[in-house]
């Protein structure tokens, strides 16, 4: 109750006063309010596994749920970090690539012109020794075309002992000189050819070992079984020299 009204339906009663709605005479009761009914909790319950032989339900995930945080929501766009980051790799892979392409072309070129240069420098090194041996009639394998091992050489002596040897066989001596025009003390493999009316009927070799550079040596080459019935003469053949203390060049002659 109360001496003025305190909201709507508020009555007063004859001594005054005033009364909630619910007090007044013949009103019917207000029902207590009762709270909301709150389901009770239900036990968290355990996937079952499915019988052996049993194929998944559809859209069943095999191997189960992800852990937390692993994967996504099917569909989910990825995240702009990840998209960024494929790029730059992408970038990277794209520059590297050019780079190795680049890089072996220019080594390829680089080979191939390096190649064709000492093919033009061969050539051209074969061309002058042939026009060496042409000159002086001796052949060599060496590319000295500056200081080439014939100009060293010299043919002093042809001589045929006039006593025979067996069969009628004489013996004939050529002798000459070396001087090594090379910077470097060198050795020398010298083939010398006897011959019959120019026809080749024996042959001799003669090596000479640590000849120092414009040194002058005496070298003999002799045969005792030529056979001739005409002019006897003698002629150098081939020469190749080499520095001293290296391995000889592959020597073949001019008969192979």
């Amino acid at each position: 109750m109360s001496d003025v009204p305190q909201g709507p339906g508020w009555w007063q009663a004859s001594d005054g006063r005033y009364y909630p709605p619910e007090q007044f005479p013949g009103a019917a009761p207000t029902p207590p309010e009762t709270p909301p009914e709150v389901p009770p909790a239900q036990p968290p319950t355990m996937p079952v596994a499915p019988a052996p032989g049993t194929p998944p339900p559809p859209g069943a995930m095999i191997g189960g749920a992800p852990p937390p945080g692993v994967g996504g929501a099917p569909g989910a766009p990825p995240s702009s970090s990840s998209s960024s980051g494929c790029v730059k790799a992408l970038v990277v892979v794209a520059v590297l690539f050019a780079f190795l392409g680049l890089g072996t072309f220019l080594l390829v070129a680089f080979v191939f012109d390096r190649a064709a240069n000492e093919l033009e420098d061969l050539a051209g090194d074969v061309e002058e020794m042939q026009q060496i041996a042409e000159e002086t009639g001796i052949q060599s394998s060496s590319r000295n075309t500056t200081n080439p091992p014939q100009a060293d050489i010299a043919l002093e002596s042809c001589e045929v002992n006039d006593s025979t040897t067996f069969e009628g066989r004489v013996e004939v001596t050529a002798t000459g000189t070396i001087e090594n025009h090379s910077s470097k003390t060198s050795d020398y493999w010298v083939l010398v050819s006897f011959r019959d009316d120019g026809v080749d009927v024996a042959s001799d070799f003669v090596s000479l070992d640590n000849v120092d550079a414009d040194q002058v040596v005496d070298w003999t080459a002799t045969s005792s079984s030529v056979t001739a019935e005409g002019d006897l003469t003698c002629k150098i053949v081939q020469i190749e020299r080499w520095e001293a203390g290296l391995t000889p060049p592959d020597i073949v002659t001019e008969g192979g």
